[in-house]
């Protein structure tokens, strides 16, 4: 969920499929996380590996948006499989 531009815009719907009921529903991305990590806890404990279509999705947005917004990740979140 968007904290700072929390309307979406038509080209971004378009886009994602994702429309404006569904976002103000969601949560904040430091709960989202706070949940996954739970869930990776309890179902994979360390032995996992992340995976991405391409380093962007992790290193430029995941990474950088927890890092803007100081919320702290996971040292094995830093390497990915690149599918």
């Amino acid at each position: 969920k968007p904290t700072e531009r929390s309307v979406l815009s038509e080209f971004c719907t378009r886009l994602t499929g994702i429309d404006q009921a569904t976002v103000d529903k969601a949560e904040t991305l430091d709960r989202v996380l706070v949940k996954f990590c739970g869930w990776l806890d309890e179902f994979a404990g360390e032995n996992y590996s992340l995976a991405a279509d391409c380093q962007s999705d992790l290193r430029h947005f995941l990474l950088a948006e927890c890092r803007r917004k100081k919320i702290r990740v996971r040292d094995a979140w830093r390497s990915w499989v690149d599918i």
